[in-house]
């Protein structure tokens, strides 16, 4: 599963994640090139 980001501003990931159903790979990408992930857990 890919997610893309349409911004040039930064991401910030807050909390959880998740993917419902069969386990699965999680790419997340931003144009703006910057992704913080405070508190985020796999």
């Amino acid at each position: 599963m890919t997610n893309r980001v349409g911004s040039n501003n930064p991401s910030k990931l807050r909390g959880f994640a998740e993917i419902a159903g069969q386990r699965a790979e999680m790419f997340i990408l931003n144009t703006g090139g910057q992704i913080s992930s405070n508190g985020v857990q796999p």
